[in-house]
């Protein structure tokens, strides 16, 4: 992919390019680290901070602090102050991915495949209903992938003692993370207190587990989205994740953006539902997604050979 690059410095300034159309688009970028490397080379995603749609060229732009590059419309990483298409090696990207059965009409035989399909592809995880944790396990014995299971899934309304007590089991009988759906409609009342005791409860009872709080984006909006990530955070929880897969819609770009903007730098996201494709799971981790849950994980994994 052809690039463009400005020096990185506060007084950077948009110079005339020369062997461009006199029309293009133009995108304005902050810098800041993904905190991963691939190779040789630093990973930096690109924040936007300002789109100009066919901008002439010849018109001046100052972009203190910032770079300013022809953008060519599809996702892009900045690698080395240079501007090119974000790609992942699939050995990569499969440590991303947690391959999901969460199929009501799941059989011993489908966790079987699914175990072993991971194994071959050196996923990170999978993630199974908790009455198939054994068989989980037992599959992936010797292995590096993880065990995820569910807890309160896939609705979340079941009382505090009832979420413990499946955390305690999954833990018991092998599990490595928990993702465990919050009380979305004690939230939606204002119950913030009651949430963060039953998160705080699932926390403890996972006994320094990982657990990832699926906060279901379909039916929040962004300013709650942002104070359900603070209730994660402050729960001692791992992860938020987006989606149970049962709602309206799964996860997407802008999901994506407002938690990793909520939860900052560090924390993790675990981006899922409506995950099918190379293209959507590229770009919600360009958006700043650390896990992807997705029941069609061979499928985008082949997609990026």
């Amino acid at each position: 992919m052809a690039f463009i690059s400005a020096d990185v410095n506060k007084d950077a300034k948009l110079r005339q390019f020369k062997g461009l159309q006199k029309t293009s688009t133009i995108l304005c970028v902050d810098l800041y680290p993904v905190g991963f490397h691939l190779s040789r080379f630093t990973l930096f995603r690109p924040k936007i901070r300002q789109v100009i749609h066919k901008t002439p060229l010849n018109r001046r732009l100052a972009t203190e602090g910032l770079i300013v590059f022809v953008l060519f419309g599809k996702p892009s990483w900045l690698v080395c102050g240079r501007l090119m298409t974000f790609n992942l090696e699939p050995e990569i990207l499969a440590q991303h991915i947690e391959s999901t059965l969460l199929r009501p009409d799941a059989t011993h035989e489908d966790v079987e495949r699914l175990c072993l399909q991971a194994r071959e592809f050196g996923f990170a995880g999978v993630c199974i209903q908790g009455s198939r944790v054994v068989e989980a396990v037992h599959f992936l014995q010797d292995s590096d992938v993880k065990v995820v299971t569910v807890v309160g899934f896939p609705l979340g309304g079941m009382e505090r003692d009832v979420k413990r007590y499946e955390t305690e089991t999954a833990i018991d009988n092998g599990a490595s993370e928990i993702d465990a759906v919050m009380n979305i409609g004690w939230f939606k009342e204002g119950k913030d207190k009651a949430v963060f005791c039953e998160l705080r409860d699932i926390v403890e009872s996972a006994d320094e587990r990982m657990v990832k709080i699926v906060i279901e984006t379909a039916l929040l909006t962004p300013e709650e989205i942002g104070r359900a990530c603070k209730l994660a955070i402050d729960s001692g929880a791992h992860f938020v994740k987006t989606s149970t897969g049962f709602a309206s819609r799964g996860a997407t770009v802008e999901d994506i953006e407002v938690i990793r903007a909520a939860v900052g730098p560090d924390f993790g996201i675990k981006a899922a539902g409506g995950i099918r494709d190379t293209t959507t799971a590229l770009a919600l981790i360009e958006a700043g997604a650390n896990r992807l849950g997705t029941s069609s994980a061979a499928m985008v994994l082949r997609g990026a050979a």
